[in-house]
Order: C-alpha cells, then sequence, then structure tokens
C-alpha cells in the first residue's frame, strides 16, 4: 500500500473530525444563549410581576432582562460581549438580539493563534403577557 493516499486519508478524516467537534460546539453554545434568554426573560418577568403587576413592559424590566442575560452567559462560560446585547419594547414584544463569536478549537498550537472565529447571533422575542411558552 503506498503511503500517500493513506496520509490523505488520515488528514481528511482529521479535518473532518475537527470541523465535526467545532460546529457542535458552536451549536451548543447557541442553544446555551438560547437557554440563558429564556432563563433571563422568565426571571425579569417575575420580578415585573411583582413590582407592578399591571405594566406589562417597563425600563426595569428591560434592564432586569439585560443583566439577567450577562449574568448567565458569564455562569455559562460564553464571551458575549455587553455592547452586542439589544433588547428593545416591540409593541407588547420584547425583542432579545444577542451575537457573539465562537472561536475553534484549538486556540494556539506552537504560540500562533489558530482560532477561527465563528460569528453567531441569536434574535428572540418574548410575549411578557404569555410568558416563554415551548412548542414541543
Amino acid at each position: 500500500m503506498r503511503v500517500r493516499p493513506l496520509l490523505l486519508a488520515c488528514f481528511w478524516v482529521a479535518v473532518f473530525l475537527w470541523v465535526g467537534y467545532n460546529g457542535m460546539q458552536a451549536v451548543s453554545s447557541y442553544f446555551k444563549i438560547n437557554d440563558v434568554a429564556e432563563q433571563a426573560f422568565r426571571e425579569a418577568s417575575d420580578k415585573q410581576r411583582q413590582r407592578n403587576p399591571g405594566e406589562i413592559v417597563s425600563a426595569d424590566l428591560m434592564a432586569d432582562l439585560r443583566t439577567s442575560l450577562l449574568a448567565g452567559t458569564r455562569r455559562a462560560g460564553l464571551d458575549v460581549d455587553p455592547q452586542s446585547v439589544k433588547i428593545a419594547a416591540d409593541g407588547a414584544l420584547v425583542r432579545v438580539d444577542v451575537s457573539w463569536t465562537y472561536r475553534t478549537e484549538p486556540p494556539n498550537v506552537w504560540a500562533f493563534d489558530t482560532a477561527v472565529p465563528v460569528p453567531i447571533w441569536l434574535g428572540r422575542s418574548f410575549d411578557p403577557q404569555l410568558g416563554t411558552r415551548r412548542i414541543f
């Protein structure tokens, strides 16, 4: 058996495994942020109902949501820039937009930066009257 085809096969298997691993990690970070956003909305909505049950969307709700979201991402070990978190009231809905960059593994090899930045974003709308509802 020739060495070159064996080395090429090993190389492409390694590339496939690297892409698969980093792809799964990026998808995992997306779902972590989604869960953190839902939990932060639940907490902020509960605080809003306790403070002022008659008011649906307030500045306090959005401030609590932002604070809980940033704290939750830090606890989950995700690096989210605070300026990339956008929270706005859109009628009776609260719109949350978060963007972050996933950096592939390994971050450096022999002191060279080998991480590939993968930009990811999440856009969610929450209805404070209904709370968070799951379709499934």
